[in-house]
């Protein structure tokens, strides 16, 4: 038998996403505020027609300032979608409601799998600034990397924020391939053979499982936190991961969600059991 569908309120979506993109975001950019105003609003409507499709910035602006940061991004890219504090907003702030109720009692450990330039590790290390919190920033792609550690200093979260330049898998120690998409670079993906194409650059990177880099930390926090996005790969890097969940009180997983299927079947074999959707894009999940 199927599971079903996890549920979700669209309606509730779709009215914040409106009052974030068109009503709040004008207080919410300081710099530059009209052009990242008419991309959004650009950006949006493509997401009508293709909900995965992802513009890319078209002004020559290299860096943006928001209300919780500043960014360098790189012009012509999508770098530019996934730092707009509408972006994915309704998971960003649920995760913040549940770091906040506990930051003040538990030790917090967060880690973010595939960081791209640092969206959700520098949001929430300018939330919440607190001894309580340490953030990791794991990203694969050297490009994106070097454009995560710039914003990390930018924004002073050096030593909030330890950051990785490593592909996590289900192997350590080996070498795999990564696709690294110069046009939208957050979309960066594994592949097994080099591909012929003039926005892909073929990489090889180092890999470590996240069960190793967890043991370092898993006598030191009572919950850990994770967000992953790393195009497909969730199952190779959290199967590895049976043992060392157990040693947290509490573990949070905020997991992209193509096959809402397929991923709840995954984290129910690590032994989560509640599931809650507030986008079409991740299913965040709790042990």
């Amino acid at each position: 038998m199927k599971d079903e569908k996890i549920k979700w309120s669209k309606f509730n979506f779709y009215v914040n996403y409106f009052l974030k993109k068109v009503v709040l975001l004008p207080f919410e950019v300081k710099k530059p505020k009209l052009k990242f105003y008419i991309y959004e609003l650009l950006y949006s409507f493509l997401k009508i027609f293709n909900r995965k499709s992802m513009l890319c910035y078209p002004f020559k602006d290299d860096i943006i300032i928001i209300k919780y940061g500043s960014f360098y991004i790189r012009p012509k890219t999508a770098d530019a979608a996934v730092i707009s504090p509408a972006y994915e907003f309704p998971d960003k702030n649920e995760l913040l409601k549940i770091v906040n109720n506990l930051i003040k009692s538990k030790k917090i450990l967060f880690v973010d799998i595939g960081a791209n330039i640092g969206a959700y590790s520098i949001y929430f290390g300018k939330k919440i600034n607190h001894n309580n919190l340490k953030i990791i920033a794991i990203e694969a792609s050297p490009y994106n990397f070097e454009i995560l550690t710039q914003n990390i200093k930018l924004n002073k979260l050096e030593d909030l924020i330890e950051t990785i330049n490593i592909a996590l898998w289900d192997k350590d120690d080996g070498e795999i391939i990564i696709a690294h998409n110069k046009t939208v670079p957050g979309g960066s993906f594994i592949i097994e053979n080099k591909i012929e194409n003039n926005n892909i650059e073929t990489l090889r990177v180092k890999t470590m499982t996240l069960s190793r880099l967890l043991q370092k930390f898993m006598n030191s926090f009572d919950v850990l936190i994770i967000k992953i996005d790393v195009e497909g790969s969730e199952e190779k890097i959290l199967k590895t991961c049976q043992g060392i969940f157990d040693n947290f009180k509490e573990i949070y997983i905020l997991i992209e969600s193509v096959d809402e299927e397929k991923i709840k079947t995954l984290l129910k074999k690590l032994g989560f059991k509640k599931f809650i959707r507030h986008t079409p894009y991740n299913i965040l999940a709790h042990k």
